[in-house]
């Protein structure tokens, strides 16, 4: 049977589901604690200009169809090994790879790089590895003791023809609305080992589970 491993292929069960039969996610932190807000991750990552460099594109069989690997450039030299290692197990079982290194951004910047990607090589998916540009999302109600509530968004990188409108507090970095087709065009995974350790010990780590399972060593 074929692997498909969680960090590609995984992507939010919402998606191919009718959303009022999913049930109400709550926050499960520590008693006191709360998410981390835009505010927060904003002052923690500023913008800067945006980066994008080709590392490599190394090609299927035509067996499956192309996926990107979007590396920030400040790791990338750091997990080149376990890169490579993962862009020949995809190859081997017939994806083409399309291999970035991407520094600074912003959420819309990436958006439409993926959609340029989406156009130009019909991409099905994209995995961001490192500290990538995030978009995010507010309401005014969680539906919980919080009320007014924002967090992260992945939704917004796949859904590549869709509208996504800031109409609530205009300004603030923040969609809060949506128009056109929902469904997304790709699937997104994310590689963001913040706050766990040393980030590019984790990845290596990861990557070599990540090999062991394709070749059933794990």
């Amino acid at each position: 049977m074929k692997k498909i491993i969680l960090l590609f292929f995984c992507t939010t069960l919402a998606i191919a589901a009718d959303y009022n039969e999913i049930p109400l996610l709550k926050w499960a932190g520590p008693p006191g604690s709360e998410p981390e807000t835009y505010e927060e991750w904003i002052t923690a990552h500023p913008m800067r200009e945006a980066s994008y460099i080709r590392d490599r594109v190394v090609y299927g069989d035509g067996r499956a169809g192309t996926v990107a690997l979007l590396t920030e450039q400040n790791i990338a030299q750091s997990i080149a090994e376990e890169i490579t290692q993962l862009t020949n197990n995809l190859t081997s079982e017939g994806y083409t790879v399309l291999s970035y290194q991407i520094d600074g951004g912003s959420p819309e910047d990436l958006r439409n790089f993926l959609q340029g990607l989406y156009a130009s090589d019909s991409i099905e998916g994209a995995l961001f590895i490192g500290d990538i540009p995030v978009a995010w999302f507010e309401i005014a109600d969680d539906f919980n003791q919080y009320g007014y509530t924002d967090f992260p968004c992945e939704l917004f990188f796949m859904d590549l023809d869709g509208t996504w409108l800031d109409t609530m507090n205009t300004g603030n970095g923040k969609y809060d609305g949506h128009q056109g087709e929902l469904s997304p065009e790709i699937y997104i995974g994310r590689l963001y080992p913040a706050n766990l350790g040393d980030d590019t010990l984790l990845l290596q780590n990861y990557f070599k589970k990540d090999n062991a399972f394709r070749h059933d060593t794990l």
